[in-house]
């Protein structure tokens, strides 16, 4: 399978930019996941557990049931603050990548590449001067746009 999409190879700014744009939509994305996640696992056994805990007297198995129940939760809680803090340290350093890639390659190199156009446009309209200039010599009648 071949991609569609070329990968910016032309210079390393670009390519940070680019790659660190990426690394901010997955922490976000990240985010969202461990939320939907964490929530999913209380939402699911909350009524379980609001069950159990109204009762006055809970038997050995529904004690342990319940003792379960709460570390589920506890550890999906624990699970989703780790894999928080992880993208929020993933997106700063996107973020930064980004600034960093896209604000370098406007201030250094996006000069040089327009320097660059202007100048192959100029050779472009010279030669083109040339061209007519030789085509008229040669007594070829050449309109002028």
């Amino acid at each position: 399978m071949e991609s569609k999409i070329p990968l910016p190879t032309d210079n390393l700014y670009k390519f940070v930019a680019l790659f660190s744009l990426v690394l901010l939509i997955s922490a976000f994305g990240t985010i969202i996941w461990a939320t939907n996640a964490a929530n999913g696992v209380a939402f699911e056994h909350w009524v379980e557990i609001e069950s159990l805990q109204s009762k006055e007297a809970l038997s050995v198995e529904q004690a342990s049931r319940l003792k379960a129940l709460e570390k589920q939760i506890e550890v999906a809680v624990a699970d989703k603050e780790t894999y928080v803090t992880s993208a929020q340290i993933i997106s700063t350093l996107g973020t930064l990548g980004i600034f960093f890639g896209f604000g370098y390659w406007y201030k250094r190199l996006q000069p040089i590449a327009d320097e660059m156009a202007a100048t192959q446009l100029e050779i472009a309209k010279l030669q083109l001067v040339a061209l007519r200039a030789d085509l008229k010599a040669k007594g070829i009648d050449v309109g002028t746009p």
